[in-house]
């Protein structure tokens, strides 16, 4: 058989990911290459794209985990790697996204907490009183609505203005 990508190792994704769907490709630099860079600007698109992967990817590792696992600590243990595996990208493109704005990136990890404190609870499924579990969304939701606002128009000290149709080099 030969190769259908000259030049290209055919059994890596990397090889591959110029053919994707652009989404796709954010998706695989923000989780896999660029998970640690802390500098630079992200777009409104590629924030969301990664936040509602990293829901879906949760849920999805929850049904899994609900299904499969019959032991708590292997189950909690699981669930927090999934919630590691999405929460430092999340961070990361938070961070770049509040440098879109202008802003210091400080604000991106407070989502995360709300993302942790929730796959606590179903991991041990027990929900805390009331004012608790307000506290935390308030601490979730606010820096997600602040992070959805538009960013500046023009290049500022954290970079030019981000491309949507080109993928961050990690």
């Amino acid at each position: 058989m030969r190769n259908p990508t000259p030049g290209k190792n055919p059994f890596e994704l990397a090889s591959y990911i110029d053919r994707f769907p652009l989404f796709c490709q954010w998706l695989y630099v923000d989780l896999n290459t660029a998970f640690l860079k802390l500098t630079g600007r992200s777009s409104v698109k590629r924030f969301w794209t990664l936040y509602i992967f990293s829901f879906i990817f949760l849920a999805l590792l929850y049904w899994l985990c609900e299904k499969l696992i019959t032991t708590v600590l292997v189950y909690f243990c699981l669930m927090l790697l999934g919630w590691l595996y999405v929460a430092v990208p999340c961070v990361t493109c938070g961070v770049r996204r509040l440098h879109d704005m202008g802003k210091k990136g400080f604000l991106a990890i407070f989502p995360q907490f709300g993302t942790f404190f929730i796959t606590v609870c179903v991991a041990f499924q027990n929900i805390p009183p009331l004012p608790v579990v307000l506290c935390i969304a308030a601490m979730t939701v606010v820096p997600l609505v602040f992070m959805s606002l538009p960013g500046q128009k023009t290049a500022n000290q954290y970079g030019p203005v981000p491309n949507d149709n080109e993928p961050l080099k990690g």
